[in-house]
């Protein structure tokens, strides 16, 4: 069924059901810091803690460059649309006229900080609902909550605006109207799942008003392209798919030679445990070595700066050394005044493969020789992950330790020795967003040992931070020496 639609101003939303958790608990308010408090949207929060959030793109345009979500500042804005978007077209919205493409008005915004527990994400359902499936939508009116009942009385939809036509692939009708401040809002089915966002009020041909929705394909395909990572958590959590979509952005840890491919035949399990005792063995050898570590920080607003000391791992934690000779504790060693602080990436990295949640996504080669892969993928209630990083704070800094979401890709060689540790976090507190690292190994033959050594070769960090900033880093390790006692932190 096919329906032409008028855009008539903002969206619309629906009623509560007895669910495990209240889906209106991931429909949150946005406002304008600096126009007036009548200038209001609705959008949905999509992770938990609440850091992102989704909400129609013409919903940003409304309220200005400076939005608050919950009165929480938003740091930073993907768009799908914008006045120069192909197939713009001028929309009059709440009285205003702006410049987008209907068939994307789709908008993630990232948080300065998560909103309070109160708050839940909401999961996505996939494909479009059926004809006369009942829904219920979600949205805001001011402070109250705007809810009603309605079922879909169209799923093929195109725009008429100002002599222009939009097809809106993806899109559904609504038997329901809505109220200015709707727009970004939830409609959810049976089972608390969101179908897509609010997005216009409708008049269809008939007279009759409706609301428009964007489909959750719509929100999927946005962030497919614009975040993948987050696509990968929200829309699917396989971890082939998880794995694609971190060679996209990234790259794998090491070159494949082709996509990853699952043997029925091969029981995952032994081969995790495959790769875990030959990471274990590989750590242990660490705790018997001296290494030269080269470091250098660059980015947004800060100059390059390098550095040089030289590690061991003891059983009861690192030890640093300058080039001078004298000892360093990690409060001593160069840093930046804010984002990541230097410590243990040298050994940690590989030590998180005994403790992460391992699925074998398959066999692939590397320069011909065959590779394992697998993935990972750790909330912060695993204390898993943990995180140093340092904010500045009025009159100095501080230094804070968390535990954090992490989720990455590791390649290994046949024998289970691991080539590259793709690893990405992300923290909730803080001045960082998003802080990924992509780690190399080798087989490493020393001066007095019979076999080789699994060791740590080189380490490429970036960091995103909330003011949308991003700093880069690079690590070395070189001249790995064996030490004959623990007590002794030997030069020569």
């Amino acid at each position: 069924m096919s329906k032409t639609i008028v855009l008539a101003g903002a969206a619309i939303l629906l009623p509560f059901w007895g669910l495990a958790q209240d889906p209106a608990r991931g429909v949150v308010k946005l406002a304008s810091e600096t126009r007036s408090a009548t200038k209001i949207g609705s959008g949905i929060c999509i992770d938990t803690p609440c850091l992102h959030v989704v909400t129609a793109y013409h919903v940003v345009a409304l309220l200005g460059g400076r939005i608050k979500v919950e009165g929480v500042p938003v740091a930073s804005v993907l768009a799908a649309t914008g006045p120069q978007d192909r197939g713009s077209v001028e929309m009059n919205v709440a009285g205003s006229v702006f410049r987008f493409n209907p068939s994307r008005d789709v908008a993630l915004l990232t948080l300065r900080t998560p909103l309070p527990a109160r708050f839940i994400g909401l999961t996505f359902a996939s494909g479009k609902p059926s004809l006369g499936q009942p829904v219920t939508r979600i949205a805001r009116h001011g402070d109250a909550y705007d809810t009603a009942s309605g079922k879909v009385v169209a799923n093929e939809l195109r725009h008429e605006s100002m002599g222009h036509q939009v097809g809106l692939d993806g899109y559904f009708l609504l038997d329901c109207s809505s109220r200015p401040g709707n727009s970004g809002g939830a409609v959810i089915d049976a089972a608390g799942r969101v179908l897509g966002l609010v997005e216009i009020r409708s008049i269809e041909e008939n007279g009759r008003i409706g609301t428009a929705v964007m489909g959750s394909s719509v929100v999927s395909g946005f962030l497919k392209e614009k975040d993948p990572a987050l696509w990968a958590r929200l829309f699917d959590k396989s971890p082939a798919i998880a794995a694609s979509t971190q060679k996209q952005e990234i790259g794998w840890p090491v070159e494949l030679d082709r996509t990853p491919v699952l043997n029925r035949a091969s029981d995952p399990n032994v081969l995790i445990g495959a790769l875990r005792t030959q990471v274990a063995t590989g750590l242990a050898g660490l705790k018997r070595m001296i290494v030269r570590q080269s470091m250098r920080f660059w980015g947004d607003g800060q100059r390059e700066e390098a550095w040089q000391y030289q590690v061991s791992m003891y059983y009861d934690g690192l030890r640093f050394r300058s080039g001078t000779g004298k000892e360093l504790g990690t409060a001593a060693l160069p840093s930046p005044k804010v984002g990541v602080l230097p410590g243990s990436d040298w050994y940690d990295t590989l030590s998180l493969i005994a403790r992460v949640r391992l699925q074998y996504v398959g066999a692939s080669s590397h320069l011909g020789d065959p590779v394992h892969v697998f993935a990972f993928q750790n909330s912060a209630s695993d204390e898993t992950c943990r995180f140093r990083q340092r904010t500045a704070i009025l009159l100095g800094h501080k230094d804070e330790e968390r535990y954090v979401p992490c989720e990455g890709i590791v390649v290994s060689d046949d024998q289970f020795n691991v080539l590259g540790i793709m690893l990405r976090i992300s923290p909730q507190f803080g001045c960082v967003t998003e802080w990924q690292a992509l780690a190399r190994y080798g087989l490493v033959k020393l001066r007095g040992s019979q076999k080789p050594f699994l060791l740590p070769l080189s380490l490429d960090l970036s960091t995103r931070f909330k003011n949308g900033g991003v700093h880069h880093a690079s690590e070395d390790w070189s001249d790995y020496r064996l030490f004959a006692a623990e007590s002794v932190l030997r030069s020569d």
